[in-house]
C-alpha cells in the first residue's frame, strides 16, 4: 500500500460518502431519524457519526490541532433545517484539508507509527497507513447501513460499490 492507493481510496470513500447523502438528503425529518435499532440507529445519527469519525481521525494526524467547521459543533444530533447544508459543508471542508493533508505525505511517512489518544485518552500508536486504511473501511461500514435504511424504507440506494467507482469514475 503506497500514497497513490491511500489517495485512491480517500478519493473512492468521498465519492461514496456524497452519493449517500445526495441520497438521503430529500427525505423528511421522520425518515431521517427513524431508529432501526442498529448501529447509530437513524440516517442521520450515522451520516453525522461518519463525519463526525473523519472529523477526530483528520484531527489526530494534524497532531491533534482542533478543527473548526463553522456551524458544526459536536455532539451535532438532530437535523434542523440546514443540518444537511452543515454536515455537507463539514465534509467538503475535512475533505479540503485531508487532500491537503495526503498531498504533502511522504511513503516513510504512511509507515511511521502516529501516536494519538483515543476519546477515552488512551494512548496508541500504529502506522499512519493503517489508521487511514481503517478511516475508509470505517466508512465503508456505515455507508452500508445507511444503503440499508434508505431500502427499508423503500428508496431506492446509490450503487457505492468500489468496482463501480473503479468503473465510472476513476
Amino acid at each position: 500500500m503506497n500514497h497513490a492507493d491511500v489517495t485512491r481510496l480517500f478519493g473512492y470513500t468521498e465519492w461514496a460518502n456524497h452519493l449517500v447523502l445526495d441520497s438521503s438528503e430529500s427525505m423528511t425529518v421522520e425518515q431521517l431519524t427513524h431508529d432501526f435499532g442498529t448501529g447509530q440507529h437513524s440516517i442521520f445519527e450515522t451520516l453525522v457519526h461518519m463525519l463526525g469519525a473523519e472529523w477526530v481521525w483528520l484531527e489526530r494526524w494534524l497532531g491533534g490541532e482542533r478543527l473548526s467547521i463553522p456551524g458544526l459543533v459536536r455532539p451535532f444530533k438532530s437535523p434542523g433545517p440546514d443540518a444537511f447544508s452543515v454536515v455537507r459543508q463539514g465534509w467538503n471542508q475535512i475533505e479540503e484539508i485531508r487532500t491537503g493533508y495526503l498531498t504533502g505525505l511522504s511513503e516513510a511517512s504512511l509507515q511511521a507509527p502516529l501516536s494519538y489518544a483515543n476519546l477515552r485518552g488512551e494512548p496508541f500508536a500504529e502506522p499512519l497507513i493503517e489508521q487511514m486504511l481503517h478511516v475508509v473501511n470505517h466508512s465503508t461500514q456505515h455507508r452500508g447501513q445507511v444503503v440499508g435504511f434508505l431500502r427499508a424504507l423503500g428508496v431506492t440506494p446509490p450503487t457505492t460499490d468500489m468496482i463501480h467507482y473503479f468503473r465510472t469514475v476513476a
